[in-house]
């Protein structure tokens, strides 16, 4: 099976969930995503895996998935309510989408 998108350098900082989407960088604050991150534990975040068609998220732990398509049409529509600013990937000369102050 094909992957979907290619996800590397994946973490989670406070709650921020960093990748790479196809050679972009990406920072989401997991609590403005999903509910499901309100009252989740820096530990209940961090245990994620990406599925293996590189479609999306899983947390196993809380039962939550996130389409990667989904992040990043909210990015991009958070983007344009200027609730999110682009800056250079180090891979590539297109914008990626960064949560701002």
């Amino acid at each position: 099976m094909n992957e979907h998108h290619i996800i590397t350098n994946r973490c989670i900082v406070d709650g921020v969930l960093h990748l790479t989407v196809d050679g972009y960088d990406l920072e989401v604050n997991l609590r403005d995503v999903s509910s499901a991150f309100a009252n989740a534990s820096e530990l209940e975040m961090r245990a994620f895996e990406v599925t293996p068609s590189g479609y999306g998220l899983h947390w196993p732990l809380l039962d939550e998935d996130i389409s990667i398509d989904g992040l990043l049409g909210k990015t991009q529509m958070l983007d344009d309510e200027h609730h999110f600013t682009t800056r250079p990937s180090n891979t590539s000369s297109a914008p990626a989408f960064a949560v701002s102050g």
